[in-house]
C-alpha cells in the first residue's frame, strides 16, 4: 500500500486511490492548512481573486463599522493570562534522581504543562514481584487511574502476593 506524508501534520497516511497526488490528510486542521495554502497561492497569482477578496473585506467593514471598537473593549476587559506553566520542557531539577529499578508509569492529565512535558505517577515495582503469582501492576494502575479520574489522592493499594 502506498503512503504519503501529510504536509501539515507530518504523519504517514495511506494514499487515497481516488487522489494519487494527495498532500494533506483528512484531519480538520490539515484541511484548514490546505485551504490556507491554496488561498495564499491564489491571491499571489490571480489578480481578480485578490481584488474580490479586497472588495469583500471592504463591504464587511462597511456593514460592521463598530466591530474593532467593540473588539478592543472586550480585549481590554478580558481576564489576565493564565499562570506560567508549572513544568517547562526539560524542566527536571538538578537534584532529581530515580533509583534504578522497575516502575509503573501512569500518565496523568497535566494542567499548565508545556508541549513536550508529561506529568505522571511513578510507582515502584518490588524486586520480589512474580507476575505468575499476582498481577499487582494491573491492580495498582487501576486504582491509581480511578483515583485520578475522581480527583482524589492516589494511594497505593495493599495487594500482597499469596
Amino acid at each position: 500500500m502506498k503512503t504519503f506524508k501529510c504536509k501539515a501534520c507530518r504523519r504517514i497516511h495511506p494514499i487515497n486511490s481516488r487522489n494519487p497526488d494527495q498532500k494533506y490528510c483528512s484531519r480538520a486542521d490539515c484541511q484548514r492548512a490546505r485551504k490556507r495554502e491554496w488561498q495564499r497561492k491564489k491571491r499571489a497569482t490571480d489578480p481578480d481573486y485578490r481584488q474580490n477578496q479586497i472588495d469583500c473585506q471592504k463591504r464587511w467593514r462597511e456593514r460592521h463599522p463598530e466591530y474593532w471598537r467593540e473588539y478592543r473593549k472586550r480585549k481590554n476587559g478580558s481576564p489576565p493570562p493564565p499562570d506560567p506553566p508549572a513544568a517547562k520542557m526539560d524542566g527536571l531539577s538538578k537534584d532529581f534522581s530515580i533509583l534504578p529499578g522497575k516502575y509503573i508509569l501512569i500518565p496523568i492529565d497535566g494542567q499548565n504543562v508545556k508541549m513536550d512535558a508529561i506529568q505522571a505517577i511513578l510507582l515502584p515495582i518490588s524486586a520480589g514481584y512474580d507476575q505468575a503469582k499476582d498481577d499487582i501492576i494491573g491492580k495498582i494502575a487501576t486504582v491509581a487511574y480511578d483515583c485520578l479520574k475522581n480527583n482524589g489522592p492516589v494511594r497505593t493499594p495493599h495487594c500482597g502476593s499469596p
